[in-house]
């Protein structure tokens, strides 16, 4: 239509044109025929030109307007701010709009961006590192910084898209709309990549979190377009009566903090008149009226009748399943401790080291050994075996039991200052009582729940005036050999503890295996001096003793794989009280006075009680609190009084 005027000027023009050709052929000579065709051929093309363009601006070609034209006469931003203008001034216009709710899909994609971001993080830390996943994290109780941010941010936008929910701030989502549309992109496509030096298709996890963003991106968008319903308050898991649905509301209401976070947010964003408390009983009893309502669609469902005894799926489905459930909880604590230590695998110690010194001063001896792959043979397993009556051998794998040889000679020189060995010999030489002290020390691999260093030291104190005393002064400026008798275990039990379990701990003939010293000092020509300390006891495992050398056998626990260590660290008392305590806790609050809530629960009809629920709702909703407030009065009082309920959940008030 707005071309119609200049398609009608063009037409006058050509009229008068024609006329003035007209006149000018009766007065001049005929025109040749190809001039004539080529003048028509022109003013048809000029009058298409108008018809689609419009007339000529002022001062522009009469072929065509140049794109830089318009964009001089500032037509083209104009244009283009008025079609972002009408844009987003169609987006909040709510007239004509039909309204519809697509929370429920909009939340679903968060969550599942909160699981990968949970779940995923290898995929955002430097491919420079060495992978680390979330159940790597959890075995070292390490959070990163960044996963945590990420993960309040994630839970900040999931918390903060309920509020405009709530709100019905439709303004307000657009503009959260189009910053997370712009942040997200940044983020997967800027600096993710960048971070983590990986482009974004080799990078799988970010693809599918890209991939969930994309989805919520287009219902969020859906749900502009459409705008914001009426009814927010309500629950849509209790909408609908299905199996599915009410399975989902199971696993809604076993969820810790869940159901307390989607009603304080409902509270804090309603105006409405009821206090905090009135709320959360008005979404108990709209709960609990949806599990009545689910139980009458399943007894209708059975279909039994009067003096029909109950059938044997239900009672497969209600009884047996839940006895072997309880079988399985009681149980379950020994079961995974049996199956994680009879399937692991021993850490034995790949280091071991030994330090000899008498009281404070400078240890006498002191030597390590790299003992990684020296384990027991069948023939050596098979006779500590013989040696044990109790069974104890018996319940370590061959694997885990290792003998270590220590040499006999120190590896360092004994470097003790003259005034400490001068102090040294004026005690003994008085005859004062000293103390031997012997530290063992055990290093293995690190694996969560056992220690990776495990050390012990064992004391011998001698009396005053003591032959060895007398022994060790000799020994101080000569080469004179000292017997040190029964100072240290020859057997040691490593678990998952930092002190090894020996001596008495141990079974017979175990726990009387010891290790005596012959001690003395080698002297070189430059007067440099170290110890010697050999084995005089007899050994553990004789088929694995070289003379003179030092005999430590070790009995090594099995542990568990890497990824279940975290599992087995807490013992059969710490998942005895974390699984059996908390089911049997649930258990009892779900049976404990269930007599008490017959009136609640065992309800022919619960139509007239969720109708007037809703009602509360819809008068809040419409602004009308004087009338939510008088109808949660009534409910209040309905349950209250059990006559009440008995009118109000009567079948014939439902057909009435």
């Amino acid at each position: 239509p707005a071309a119609a005027p200049a398609a009608r000027a063009a037409s006058d023009d050509l009229d008068e044109v024609e006329l003035g050709m007209g006149a000018e052929e009766s007065a001049a000579p005929p025109a040749a025929e190809s001039d004539l065709l080529d003048e028509n051929g022109l003013m048809e093309q000029e009058i298409e030109r108008v018809v689609r363009q419009g007339p000529l601006l002022p001062g522009a070609a009469e072929d065509e307007l140049q794109e830089d034209d318009v964009a001089s006469l500032g037509l083209k931003p104009v244009e283009l701010l008025k079609s972002v203008y009408r844009f987003y001034q169609q987006i909040l216009t709510q007239d004509g709009a039909d309204p519809a709710d697509y929370y429920t899909a909009m939340v679903g994609p968060q969550i599942v961006s909160f699981i990968i971001i949970c779940f995923g993080w290898s995929a955002f830390v430097d491919f420079g590192q060495p992978p680390t996943s979330t159940a790597d994290l959890l075995e070292q109780n390490q959070i990163p910084t960044r996963m945590l941010i990420f993960m309040i941010l994630q839970f900040a936008i999931i918390i903060l898209d309920r509020v405009l929910y709530l709100l019905r701030a439709l303004r307000w989502k657009f503009i959260f709309h189009i910053a997370q549309v712009a942040c997200i992109h940044g983020m997967i496509f800027y600096y993710v990549p960048l971070y983590t030096h990986r482009p974004f298709t080799e990078n799988a996890a970010l693809v599918l979190l890209y991939t969930a963003q994309f989805l919520y991106f287009a219902v969020s968008s859906a749900q502009i377009a459409a705008t914001y319903p009426l009814s927010v308050s309500s629950n849509d898991l209790t909408k609908h009566h299905g199996l599915f649905a009410y399975i989902c509301f199971l696993i809604y209401k076993a969820i810790p903090f869940l159901s307390e976070l989607r009603a304080l947010l409902g509270w804090c964003c309603a105006s409405t008149t009821l206090p905090l408390t009135d709320w959360l009983k008005l979404d108990d009893i709209k709960e609990q009226l949806y599990i009545n309502k689910r139980r009458l669609i399943v007894l209708v469902q059975d279909g039994r009748g009067l003096g029909q005894a109950q059938p044997w799926h239900t009672k497969f489905l209600a009884g047996v399943l839940l006895l072997a459930l309880l079988i399985f909880v009681i149980w379950f604590p020994l079961l995974l401790i049996s199956a994680l230590t009879s399937n692991g695998q021993p850490n034995p110690p790949s280091q071991v080291t030994l330090t000899v010194s008498i009281d404070t001063f400078e240890p006498l001896f002191s030597m390590e050994t790299i003992v990684a792959g020296q384990l027991v043979s069948e023939e050596q397993y098979t006779y500590l075996s013989s040696l044990d009556r109790s069974g104890y051998i018996a319940s370590f794998k061959r694997q885990g039991i290792q003998c270590a040889l220590l040499p006999y000679t120190s590896k360092s020189l004994w470097t003790i200052s003259p005034s400490a060995r001068t102090a040294l010999a004026k005690a003994l030489r008085r005859g004062d009582p000293f103390t031997v002290g012997v530290t063992v020390t055990f290093r293995r691999s690190a694996i969560t729940g056992s220690a990776t260093t495990v050390s012990q030291t064992y004391f011998t104190t001698y009396p005053a005036n003591s032959t060895t005393g007398q022994q060790l002064l000799l020994a101080l400026d000569t080469t004179t050999a000292v017997d040190l008798l029964d100072m240290m275990p020859a057997m040691f039990h490593l678990d998952a503890s930092d002190q090894p379990k020996s001596g008495a701990s141990l079974p017979a003939p175990f726990n009387k295996a010891t290790i005596s010293f012959h001690a003395y000092r080698n002297i070189s020509e430059d007067q440099s001096d170290w110890w010697a300390f050999r084995q005089l006891s007899t050994p553990v495992l004789p088929s694995a003793y070289h003379n003179g050398y030092i005999q430590l056998v070790t009995l090594n626990d099995l542990f568990a794989a890497p990824g279940l260590s975290v599992v087995s660290s807490y013992g059969v008392v710490g998942l005895y009280v974390s699984v059996v305590l908390v089911v049997g806790r649930f258990l009892r609050l779900w049976t404990d006075k269930i007599s008490q809530r017959i009136i609640f629960e065992a309800m022919p009809q619960v139509d007239a009680l969720l109708t007037l629920c809703d009602s509360v709702s819809a008068a809040r909703e419409h602004a009308d609190l004087v009338l939510e407030e008088v109808l949660f009065a009534i409910l209040v009082r309905i349950y209250r009084s059990p006559e009440a309920i008995l009118v109000w959940t009567d079948v014939n008030l439902k057909d009435d």
